[in-house]
């Protein structure tokens, strides 16, 4: 893909890179004079060593830019890939067209009957083609960009970044849910649960979950009668920290692609002493790689994830059921998760206390 703004992409990734580097160094100092990393908890110098460069690299990976090289590792049922590949096959970008052409013709050795009507879909093209146009149309998102507002830093606090969708009184669902599930003498209906449950008091609510799921070991799940009813989170995440999110497969997600739009968060530690030249070079850069971003997506949205840097914040959503909203808060909220997305899911455990309190008295929510 051309752009008039080409020459400055490749400037602002360079740049990026170029801070990256600069600072390996010098964090990695931060960190042992700040006592974040301390020879002497280690059995062994290559331990300690390696356990630096891991929180070095924590920190400065955010500067990284989207477009670096990264390996990429998938499975997929024979059915699954045909539509990923027909999809990839149809995309906008150039790169993600070379990369499914030679995923199909690696594939078609393996099974060349499943695969071989895989092909360009003109629907896709036309329907995102149509749909965006009829969408920009609709919300009036035509209105010139005002450079000078491009890229302002506005902190966004944890509260704002999550917020959650959700039409039904989740702990009846779920209390429902384990009634039809467990009384199949007289084989009633789920309305019918719902009925019963809807005349229980909360305390016979209460009890019923406490026999249901009170007595769960460290890594038992929450029982299958929690597939029903959903809750769906949205979430303002890095973009680093939802690459490893994303690979929840049991969650329903859609999400808007790299940008730059919603700003960008900062990484842990950067508020130690001898940070506040990161600090100021980090904030230079990407504000910089900010304002670029938001006027390359007026030419190109798809061209403008080139342009950000992992550590600027994506939109996106996850629908689960509750034994799976379970799963995940527990999985993401233990101490040794990494703060970008922990404390996101902590203030999702908060939300969905408000929506289903007895529910979520059960759920093993780190500290």
């Amino acid at each position: 893909n051309e752009s008039k703004y080409k020459n400055e992409i490749v400037e602002i990734s360079n740049e990026l890179m170029a801070t990256y580097l600069k600072y390996m160094p010098i964090v990695k100092d931060v960190l042992v004079q700040n006592e974040i990393v301390k020879e002497s908890d280690f059995s062994s110098q290559r331990v300690f060593e390696n356990t630096l460069n891991a929180k070095t690299f924590d920190i400065l990976r955010y500067l990284l830019p989207s477009n670096v090289s990264t390996s990429l590792w998938a499975s997929f049922s024979t059915r699954t890939l045909e539509w990923h590949l027909t999809y990839m096959l149809s995309h906008e970008l150039l790169e993600v067209r070379t990369i499914a052409a030679s995923m199909h013709a690696e594939a078609l050795k393996l099974s060349p009957g499943l695969l071989k009507h895989v092909w360009i879909s003109d629907y896709e093209i036309s329907r995102r083609s149509k749909l965006e146009k009829y969408v920009e149309e609709l919300l009036w998102v035509t209105k010139e960009v005002n450079e000078e507002e491009l890229g302002l830093f506005a902190w966004i606090e944890d509260e704002d970044r999550v917020s959650v969708i959700f039409e039904w009184d989740l702990d009846e669902h779920i209390c429902a849910s384990l009634i039809f599930d467990a009384w199949r003498k007289d084989g009633i209906s789920y309305d019918e649960a719902l009925d019963i449950v809807s005349e229980m008091w909360i305390w016979d609510k209460k009890e019923l979950m406490m026999v249901a799921l009170n007595w769960r070991w460290a890594h038992d799940r929450m029982p299958k009668a929690l597939q029903h009813s959903s809750i769906m989170f949205e979430f303002l995440v890095d973009f680093w920290a939802y690459r490893d999110l994303q690979r929840h497969r049991a969650t329903k997600q859609i999400w808007q692609w790299a940008t730059a739009i919603h700003g960008y968060d900062y990484p842990e530690y950067i508020d130690l002493p001898w940070m506040e030249a990161f600090k100021d070079d980090y904030d230079n850069i990407m504000t910089e790689a900010t304002i670029l971003s938001n006027k390359v997506i007026k030419e190109n949205s798809y061209l403008s994830e080139y342009v950000c840097a992992l550590w600027h914040l994506v939109r996106t959503t996850f629908e689960m059921d509750p034994g799976q909203v379970a799963y995940v808060l527990e999985m993401r909220t233990t101490p040794q998760g990494h703060h970008s997305y922990r404390r996101l899911f902590i203030q999702a455990y908060r939300e969905l206390k408000k929506l289903a309190p007895i529910y979520s008295s059960f759920i093993r929510v780190g500290n």
